[in-house]
């Protein structure tokens, strides 16, 4: 008896299921179709770029982005599993960051990354400064002051121990281009040609840097 129960109970649930299934699709029938229209050709040519770009290889990985495949793949997940940056309903997390290393790897202008991702002066602008600001981040993991001790590839070095024994790096300035309005432009005038900011940074043994000072 009880099976016969259970049995009828589950032939009530499938028909209730069949007769809301029949209504739903009773309604849907007369609501028209919704057509997509085809691309349009910058579209075309942001998708075919985006793909060339995520499955080339690391030596153009390096040239594009100055990165191989593998930490971008990295940085992009750090990113996105950490809330820093999401996926917008047409630009992924992989473009942004793209975008933002073609800025700053190759010292481009918004005006040249249009043409390269086919996006909008706003739309790289806007990106640019949330990626900018999701690397600052992870300034506390990515920046790290220096130990102050001897590096032990000095200090296991019979030949330069004796004079590099109390060096813990290098410092140095360099002038990189400014681009300022017109108004502002005598203050980054000096021996260049050119309007420049003088920078002043300092590395260690590993050559990597440990204080940059933009002047």
């Amino acid at each position: 008896m009880r099976l016969i129960i259970q049995a009828a109970a589950l032939i009530s649930v499938i028909q209730a299921w069949v007769m809301f299934m029949h209504e739903r699709a009773v309604r849907c029938a007369g609501r028209p179709l919704i057509r997509y229209g085809p691309l349009f050709p910058r579209e075309q040519e942001r998708i075919q770029n985006l793909n060339y770009i995520y499955n080339c290889n690391d030596v153009e990985a390096l040239w594009m982005l100055g990165m191989k495949r593998a930490p971008f793949a990295r940085l992009v997940e750090t990113f996105r599993g950490r809330g820093l940056l999401q996926d917008s309903i047409n630009t992924s997390v992989e473009e942004q960051v793209g975008m933002f290393l073609h800025v700053v790897g190759h010292n481009q202008r918004f005006m040249f990354i249009h043409n390269t991702f086919r996006r909008s002066m706003e739309t790289i602008s806007r990106y640019f400064k949330q990626v900018l600001f999701a690397v600052g981040e992870l300034r506390g993991e990515m920046i790290r002051r220096p130990s102050g001790q001897t590096p032990p590839k000095i200090r296991g070095s019979p030949r330069w121990y004796p004079y590099f024994k109390d060096y813990i790096g290098a410092i140095d300035g360099t002038h990189v281009t400014a681009r300022v309005p017109r108004s502002q432009s005598a203050a980054y005038r000096g021996r260049k040609h050119y309007t420049s900011q003088n920078v002043l940074a300092a590395v260690d043994f590993d050559l990597k840097f440990t204080y940059v000072l933009a002047g």
